[in-house]
């Protein structure tokens, strides 16, 4: 991205659905481990322990025990209980439409919306 800024600063920064995903779940993995650190260093149960790939698989990947076990774990007001549902939260918007079809899906939106499809279409492509 840096380089990009650097050298071609006029250009348009496209993020798609997979590699937010992916810096969601690495950020989840850091809030994760450090609160696993931090509960215990204060000598607390260590609820965190080996929740790694359930909070990262996706829900409807889980094995029962993992289900279950999630479940449990998401009682807890812990920032890695947050993190989690902030990535599940985003894994239920709906899929943002690719460039190929985006001139028709946001034609129809506008349209719907009142509002003048053209304009989508030389402002956003």
């Amino acid at each position: 991205m840096k380089v990009i800024r650097e050298k071609c600063s006029e250009a348009l920064h496209i993020l798609d659905r997979f590699h937010i995903v992916a810096k969601m779940n690495k950020a989840l993995d850091e809030v994760r481990a450090e609160e696993s650190r931090r509960l215990q260093r204060e000598g607390r149960a260590p609820v965190l322990r080996k929740s790694r790939w359930l909070v990262l698989k996706r829900s409807e990947n889980l094995r029962d025990e993992q289900y279950f076990r999630l479940r449990d774990l998401l009682r807890y007001k812990l920032k890695t209980v947050r993190a989690y549902l902030l990535k599940e939260a985003f894994q239920q918007l709906p899929n943002v439409p690719s460039p190929r079809t985006r001139p028709l899906s946001l034609t129809w939106q506008a349209a719907r919306a009142g509002i003048d499809p053209r304009f989508l279409l030389t402002s956003q492509t």
